[in-house]
């Protein structure tokens, strides 16, 4: 009998190519909305959460194939830092 670990490492290897120009739209999109002091804006994504994102939503949709229609749905939550007062 063998055994299949599943990688952490995203493989799609174009969600790598584009990570970093991603979060460098994003992060001038909330610089942005910032200036205009605007409110309860989301979290800022890092390069590799973008990355694992597209890499997952890539596989996912290959189910079509397989002639199932996937249902996505990525909310991005970031652990606000509480701080010691």
């Amino acid at each position: 009998m063998s055994i299949r670990i599943m990688s952490r490492e995203p493989t799609y290897q174009a969600a790598r190519a584009v990570a970093a120009t991603v979060e460098t739209h994003f992060a001038r999109h909330l610089a942005a909305a910032r200036a205009r002091d605007e409110q309860e804006l989301a979290p800022e994504p890092d390069a590799q959460t973008i990355e694992a994102i597209i890499d997952a939503t890539f596989w996912a949709s290959l189910r079509r194939e397989e002639g199932q229609s996937p249902k996505i749905s990525w909310p991005f939550y970031r652990r606000l830092r509480q701080s010691n007062r």
